[in-house]
């Protein structure tokens, strides 16, 4: 039986721990198996935070990340660039200039929702006025500069400050009237953006090998032009596949949308577009692995980690779906879930990682 026993290894190093994405795997999954089979191409085929990339990187491997999320398109750019300190400077050194005499802007009507949340008296505030003011400044002066990795990093760390201030303030208030509010987000940001900035180049430091000038292939599965991005190194051209997908209904598992509203501000000038290609049935879910593993060499594996305890049908769907794919299982690994990982969800207790081969 193969180990996956990771309990007390840390899971959120380096480029890992920029941002807190819903559901994702750990990064010792994706490279247990990289380094057990040496593949040259992987793919996930949600990508999600981009973990699975990194891991690939740091092993010289060719990353396909495939996503619909473009906060996940951006993650997965910021976390595998490989940043100079000049870029890093003059990134943070023009933000942090632009704020220190902030202009004061007020929020646009489109951004009231995702900066208020519903509960049973109506809707409440995240944020008081004058803390909004400082979030708007902080957004100005991101838009304001060139597009480039460091615009894409600042607006992930960015959305990362609003998304834990405003947990924090849930947390601390329950709701209730007389909570305390914050008015320092710019200070907040501005000490965030150097701890990042320093734990990436700690990371550079420590995995050499990472600086390596491998680029991810980014895909988009909702723009079917972008599936010719896929390297031209066979045919199929992928060794080793490892994924997480979501089962059936995804908005009701896990609302990304919802999820990563605050991001969104950074991103986006007008309202972010809805998704519209969110897998929504077993169906679906199966038309999409077929597809997926139709890029996977013979003899190339494909890792699929899910959580039982969310579903007790989630596991025999996917072993279904990956043997009318034409996959055969090598092992299936039933792993508990280490207690300290502060993002894994209560709920979930163990999950498993299926590891089957194509024939």
């Amino acid at each position: 039986m193969t180990n996956l026993d990771f309990t007390g290894e840390v899971t959120n190093y380096g480029v890992h721990g920029i941002y807190s994405y819903p559901a994702r795997f750990i990064p010792q999954i994706p490279r247990f198996f990289i380094e057990k089979y040496t593949p040259s191409v992987v793919m996930d085929c949600f990508g999600g935070s981009g973990t699975t990339a990194v891991e690939s990187k740091l092993h010289g491997c060719q990353p396909i990340h495939v996503d619909i999320m473009p906060v996940s398109f951006a993650l997965c750019r910021v976390k595998t660039h490989e940043y100079t300190t000049i870029e890093f400077h003059e990134a943070i050194s023009a933000v942090t200039y632009a704020l220190m005499h902030p202009e004061k802007y007020d929020a646009e009507p489109w951004m009231i929702p995702e900066l208020t949340c519903r509960n049973e008296k109506g809707r409440y505030n995240y944020f008081s006025a004058e803390a909004v003011e400082e979030i708007m400044a902080v957004r100005q002066a991101i838009f304001d500069l060139p597009d480039g990795y460091g615009k894409d990093f600042l607006r992930i760390c960015a959305g990362q400050c609003l998304s834990r201030v405003a947990s924090a303030m849930i947390q601390a208030s329950h709701w209730e009237e007389g909570r305390e509010e914050r008015h320092d987000f710019i200070d907040i940001f501005k000490a965030y953006i150097k701890r990042e900035r320093n734990s990436f180049e700690d990371y550079y430091r420590q995995h050499p090998e990472y600086l390596n000038k491998v680029v991810p292939v980014i895909i988009d599965s909702s723009v079917p032009s972008s599936w010719a991005s896929i390297p031209n190194v066979g045919s199929p051209p992928v060794d080793l596949i490892v994924t997480s997908p979501p089962y059936g209904k995804l908005q009701r598992v896990v609302n990304y949308p919802e999820v990563h509203k605050f991001t969104h501000l950074f991103f986006f000038k007008e309202p972010a577009p809805p998704p519209s290609a969110f897998i929504q049935s077993t169906a679906e879910l199966n038309v999409y692995m077929d597809r997926m593993c139709s890029y996977l060499k013979t003899g190339g594996h494909c890792v699929v980690v899910v959580a039982p305890s969310c579903s007790d049908d989630w596991v025999a769907e996917t072993r279904s779906i990956l043997s009318r794919a034409g996959l055969t299982c090598v092992e299936d690994v039933e792993r508990a879930i280490d207690p300290t990982r502060k993002y894994a969800p209560r709920q979930i207790t163990k999950e498993w990682v299926l590891d089957w081969v194509k024939k």
